[in-house]
């Protein structure tokens, strides 16, 4: 009854552009979300489109003087890779961060626990000691 949990990498549509040697950007939808990969000299940065767009359209226009793009072309499989890859370290960068609050509140949490056990444990001795007495 308990169906294996099949792990498919969604479905990726987009293209690669050269801009010019060693930078070229990859753009192209993921789970109904836009994206920008960017690569420089094998580097890779991860963007959602609309931030990409917003701070780098200027790079995208071509004055007279300046070639157009060199290519733009289908994302290959091993493009395909790189950007998943992408993706992946950026939602375990997110989970991360994302757990700190919780591994802070853990701790808070075993720090009060021993801070009232031994008040507990405190009163208690001083209560058994003054009965001695």
């Amino acid at each position: 009854m308990n169906e294996p949990k099949v792990s498919a990498a969604p479905a990726i549509n987009g293209h690669l552009i050269a801009l010019e040697a060693g930078h070229s950007i990859a753009i192209y939808e993921r789970n109904r979300e836009c994206y920008v990969a960017e690569f420089r000299n094998g580097a890779g940065r991860l963007e959602p489109a609309c931030s990409w767009f917003r701070f780098h359209a200027g790079a995208l226009r071509w004055p007279r003087e300046r070639a157009a793009p060199q290519s733009y072309l289908p994302l290959s499989p091993e493009m395909l890779r790189k950007i998943e890859r992408l993706h992946a370290e950026s939602e375990a960068r997110e989970d991360r961060i994302l757990a700190v609050p919780r591994i802070v509140a853990a701790a808070a949490r075993r720090h009060w626990i021993k801070v009232i056990s031994r008040l507990r444990g405190g009163s208690l001795l001083q209560k058994t000691t003054n009965r001695v007495a």
